[in-house]
């Protein structure tokens, strides 16, 4: 829907791009602290990188990154974007809690924590040595099953020295269970218990589909007059 009607499409581009600009921080009296969150958002770098989570939030419903800390400056320096086809949301029924969210590795990632290729070697530097174990781990036997969990490996993914996923363990096999502290959940919630999110395109479904019916009868009549017409003369 978002790729080909032209309304819809373009309404979610404007209101991604359109509320996203300079900006400085105010109210923050600490200098020190100030310039932690300073430096975080230079590093992040929301006017570049919000507009692609707020088409998803909207288009989607929801969305999930997961905040790269560098435990050397005090700041989280990147995001990574994850697909929220490969994430497993299981809702906490308790007011103020989001929902356990799982991270399943897609093939490509798999894939790319494997690889011994130059260019995807050198590109995994940038990645924190916690995430890139613990994809392994979950491609493997499993996340979470020897009781450790990830949290505890030092120099990891979390914003408190942990690792990727939040420590203490736990886990179902085959899913990264996400920390929390450095985990940035976005649903586009309708009602209280709508812990997944609501895509922004729910209400104008019926619309898409009779257009779309139009669209497909307009397109077969119009091949079925452009055919050659056979005369017969009979008699």
């Amino acid at each position: 829907m978002y790729h080909r009607d032209h309304i819809a499409g373009t309404v979610v581009d404007i209101l991604s791009d359109l509320i996203w600009s300079e900006f400085e921080l105010i109210g923050i009296q600490d200098p020190v602290i100030r310039n932690l969150y300073a430096d975080s958002l230079e590093a992040i770098d929301p006017i570049s990188t919000f507009p692609d989570l707020t088409r998803e939030f909207l288009v989607l419903g929801r969305t999930v990154s997961s905040m790269i800390f560098d435990k050397q400056r005090g700041i989280f320096k990147d995001l990574i974007c994850h697909d929220p086809s490969f994430i497993r949301l299981t809702p906490i029924p308790i007011q103020g809690f989001d929902p356990k969210i799982d991270l399943i590795p897609s093939p490509g990632m798999r894939d790319f924590v494997e690889s011994e290729d130059p260019r995807d070697v050198d590109a995994r530097k940038v990645l924190p040595e916690a995430y890139i174990e613990a994809v392994r781990m979950a491609s493997g036997s499993g996340v979470g099953m020897s009781g450790s969990g990830l949290g505890q490996q030092s120099g990891g993914f979390g914003g408190h020295g942990g690792g990727f996923g939040g420590g203490g363990g736990g886990g179902d096999i085959g899913g990264i269970p996400l920390d929390p502290i450095n985990t940035l959940f976005l649903p586009r919630k309708r009602f209280n218990n709508d812990y997944i999110g609501t895509s922004l395109y729910t209400r104008i479904i019926t619309f898409w589909a009779l257009e779309k019916a139009l669209i497909n009868a307009t397109v077969t009549s119009a091949r079925r007059r452009s055919r050659s017409v056979l005369h017969i003369t009979a008699g």
